[in-house]
């Protein structure tokens, strides 16, 4: 009977670190898609109304240019 005992308590501790180490992974999985929600909303967002800072020349200063070498011929 001792023995069967012992097979029962290492069971019960074998059991016991596994679901530990489930439990342990769950929490560091949620706990990093919490921090994601949380660095999204406070980030600054992105306004897409302001120029890029390109070096060529925007659409109307190609027209412009065209006009300008259209009057020196």
């Amino acid at each position: 009977m001792k023995l069967d005992d012992l097979y029962k308590w290492l069971g019960y501790g074998l059991v016991s670190i596994f679901l530990f180490y489930i439990i342990a992974k769950s929490l560091k999985f949620q706990a990093g898609v919490v921090e994601g929600l949380v660095n999204l909303a406070t980030s600054k967002p992105s306004n897409t109304n302001e120029p890029s800072n390109t070096s060529e020349p925007s659409n109307k200063e190609n027209e412009e240019n065209e006009e300008n070498k259209d009057d020196t011929d």
